[in-house]
């Protein structure tokens, strides 16, 4: 009883004196520390220099697309990846909600679809930087798991490969078209 009586005339010592601003701060930084989240990164590079050593199959990257413009290429699939298609496509092949939802990311950072836009909350996990130099792009993912992070860096990946793979598909057609125009006008 005199025990209880002492610690709760020190916490009445604590509330009262200025102590109250320093208990504030260091009960919100444990909070802080205990409800935040790890988060895992995963990078990918993708290089647009053509390998005379290498033959590439032609379900894969065009030799054709693959160029001396390669930075032209990688600005290209930087602005496309980038794009509302693009991340459209991407919220149709994962469920954000499991990959970033509340008991993954703590209580600051977890996606919650009441407040977050799927859109702006995804970018926010998606870095894509280019090197026009190098003829390099950089895509860069964060989640809360590992897996996940590699998982979504992948889907981007895809995402380049259909990128080429339509563009590949769109030049064959304007190929054939003028080829059928030439013909009609011979």
């Amino acid at each position: 009883m005199i025990r209880g009586l002492k610690m709760l005339s020190s916490l009445k010592k604590i509330l009262s004196d200025n102590f109250l601003p320093v208990y504030c701060f260091g009960v919100s930084l444990l909070a802080i520390l205990f409800l935040s989240s790890n988060t895992y990164k995963t990078e990918s590079i993708i290089s647009l220099t053509q390998d005379d050593s290498v033959s590439l199959p032609n379900s894969l990257l065009s030799s054709s697309l693959i160029n001396n413009s390669s930075g032209k290429e990688i600005e290209e699939l930087r602005v496309f990846l980038e794009s509302g298609e693009s991340f459209n496509i991407i919220l149709e092949k994962i469920n954000i909600d499991k990959l970033f939802g509340f008991p993954k990311g703590g209580i600051f950072s977890s996606y919650f679809p009441q407040i977050d836009k799927d859109l702006n909350y995804l970018s926010n996990h998606i870095n894509i930087e280019t090197s026009n130099d190098s003829g390099t792009l950089s895509l860069t993912t964060t989640a809360f798991d590992s897996d996940d992070s590699y998982n979504l860096n992948l889907v981007l990946i895809s995402l380049a490969n259909y990128y080429f793979t339509r563009k590949q598909n769109y030049s064959a057609q304007l190929k054939k078209m003028n080829a059928l125009c030439e013909l009609a006008i011979a």
